[in-house]
């Protein structure tokens, strides 16, 4: 009797060491995949670097769904990328990723309607129940320069369960690494339009 229950305590120990090997190697492999992601292809490609970085958080996190929202502090507005590569601007206040904006801290609901600021008009027209969720700030060099929203956390027999704080917590970490590369592919892609306006500029000169 004694035989076997220290057989299942080891057992169980063993078991829970292996799930956090494997979370740790998951992690370290999303890290990998975004930075091989942002130097192997162009700086300008960046809906394809935020849909690379959607992936691998939802790969995490094992939610359902993602959304970026980035942020543009000149126009004061929320870009929002989605799963299905649809692109939405809205004011930078707007929802739970301008609630998480405003104040800088991460959000984590197990029903995101009992949040004020969520806006339950997309579930309305999709027929979508959100439930679980998850929203924290990407940063770079201590700056938001976008807000990662997860939803819907799913276990192994494809239920929703609610975020946990080791799924924060990795989130946080794999944040500043998405922040870096998402922030110089937006600066690329200004320095390439300033480029191309400042040479647009020069062939009009030179046809007056």
């Amino acid at each position: 009797m004694n035989y076997f229950a220290t057989f299942a305590a080891v057992s169980l120990r063993t078991f829970h060491i292996f799930q956090e090997a494997r979370q740790q190697y998951e992690q370290a492999q999303s890290f990998l995949k975004v930075a091989h992601c942002f130097l192997s292809s162009s700086l300008g490609e960046e809906r394809e670097l935020v849909q690379t970085v959607m992936y691998e958080a939802r790969r995490l996190t094992n939610a359902d769904r993602c959304a970026i929202f980035l942020l543009d502090e000149n126009e004061k507005v929320l870009e929002a990328h989605f799963d299905t590569k649809t692109v939405v601007r809205m004011p930078m206040t707007s929802g739970i990723a301008g609630h998480v904006v405003s104040t800088g801290c991460s959000i984590r609901l197990a029903d995101a309607y009992t949040h004020p600021n969520f806006n339950r008009s997309v579930d309305v027209v999709t027929g979508y129940r959100t439930k679980s969720l998850l929203c924290v700030p990407v940063m770079y060099e201590n700056n938001i320069v976008a807000v990662a929203q997860l939803v819907n956390k799913l276990d192994a027999d494809g239920c929703v369960i609610p975020f946990t704080e080791d799924d924060e917590r990795s989130l946080s970490t794999f944040s500043p690494f998405a922040g870096c590369s998402l922030r110089n592919a937006r600066l690329f892609q200004f320095a390439e339009f300033k480029a191309t306006k400042a040479d647009a500029m020069l062939r009009l000169a030179h046809t007056l």
